[in-house]
């Protein structure tokens, strides 16, 4: 019964090659696109993991639409941080963020970044690691001294395969020491990779 069915359906095949092959050929693009459809499924999830799957970012007074940006409240401050961590239960982490975009300087190589202003909490809330160096330490955070972690992508570009800890690169019109490199994360939406 078998071999009479695939008998049949080989005489029919070579009596309408052509339809058979658009067949086929419709078979195979959708199939094709069912896969990419997947991976870029995939993909898209992956990007959203990166900015963070249960993040809430606070900005005071702001408004984007059509139109641009408006509003004009009052900036948060370290006061306004510290009453979110302790007034809003469940929190895991409270990171305050100051974002400059600058031209990250080191001998004559240089490189256009965005620099994060903010503290340890960054990190866990981001999800990145320090491959090399250490965490800002708390008299640094205290004083604001001009210390910096740099992202894979400007150690890369200002260092190549040198050593950057202990180094010192400009921001802008900033000295700042290198105590660390962050782990490779990719670029996010929010704040492009350091």
């Amino acid at each position: 019964m078998l071999h009479n069915a695939f008998i049949l359906a080989m005489r029919e095949i070579r009596r309408n090659v052509r339809r058979s092959s658009l067949t086929m050929l419709g078979v195979a693009a959708f199939i094709i696109m069912v896969t990419i459809g997947g991976d870029a499924t995939a993909s898209v999830s992956q990007q959203i993991t990166r900015l963070g799957s249960n993040m809430l970012i606070i900005t005071p007074g702001q408004y984007r639409g059509p139109g641009g940006v408006s509003g004009g409240a009052e900036t948060f401050n370290i006061e306004h941080v510290n009453a979110i961590k302790t007034e809003i239960a469940g929190l895991r982490a409270v990171t305050p963020l100051v974002v400059s975009y600058l031209t990250a300087i080191y001998g004559n190589k240089n490189w256009a970044t965005a620099v994060n202003g903010t503290d340890n909490q960054f990190l866990r809330v981001r999800e990145w690691q320090v491959v090399q160096g250490r965490k800002f330490a708390d008299s640094e955070l205290r004083s604001g001294r001009a210390v910096c972690k740099l992202g894979s992508t400007v150690k890369s570009k200002l260092f190549g395969g040198r050593q950057a800890i202990g180094e010192s690169i400009r921001l802008g019109k900033v000295s700042c020491r290198v105590i660390g490199v962050l782990g490779s994360k990719g670029q996010t939406m929010m704040v492009p990779p350091g």
